[in-house]
């Protein structure tokens, strides 16, 4: 099988999503498919999408190449750089499966998998939807509780907040509905 494993983006998990995309790789062509290791972000111009899966393929050398543009990704982000990079499409069609590996914001969130779902490309993993509850913490425990999941008791953060401030806020909460 013709595989694009998809990694790397600009998430602050995209090393772990490196990481990841490159043993995701490596146990695909152990077990004998045509699999390849993309930057969702970055792309890679060399890659000619009807020769691509062809022949010898350095999974290391692929890893190497996606982190050389680690320094710059918040500059080419800066510069209004559009998210899908060189060939990156291309290749993805001329796949037979598209194995995301892809971590956190704009990789896990279901925007990836739209695109792909209106492009027709076929990828792993949940569909845009499922993955953009997912990727919502405090809905998908709504979502769990409404169903009858139980979980545990949480309280939300809000961003940039102290850890002393959330605790003083969740001890007011916690006061005003009774569960001291």
């Amino acid at each position: 099988m013709k595989i694009v494993v998809l990694a790397g983006g600009t998430s602050t998990e995209r090393e772990i999503s490196i990481v990841s995309g490159t043993g995701i790789c490596k146990a695909l062509r152990e077990r004998g498919h045509q699999a390849i290791l993309v930057d969702v972000y970055c792309g890679n111009d060399t890659l000619d999408p009807a020769t691509a899966f062809e022949g010898e393929y350095d999974v290391d050398a692929a890893a190497a190449y996606m982190r050389s543009f680690d320094d710059k990704i918040r500059e080419m982000q800066a510069s209004g750089k559009e998210f899908f990079g060189p060939k990156v499409l291309e290749l993805c069609k001329a796949a037979d499966v598209v194995f995301l590996g892809l971590h956190g914001k704009n990789g896990e969130d279901g925007k990836v998998q739209a695109a792909f779902d209106l492009l027709g490309i076929i990828y792993t993993g949940s569909g845009y939807l499922g993955s953009a509850i997912a990727m919502d913490k405090s809905l998908s425990k709504k979502l769990f509780l409404e169903s009858g999941v139980l979980g545990v008791r949480s309280f939300p953060s809000l961003r940039g907040e102290s850890k002393l401030r959330r605790f003083q806020r969740r001890r007011l909460h916690c006061q005003y509905s009774g569960r001291v």
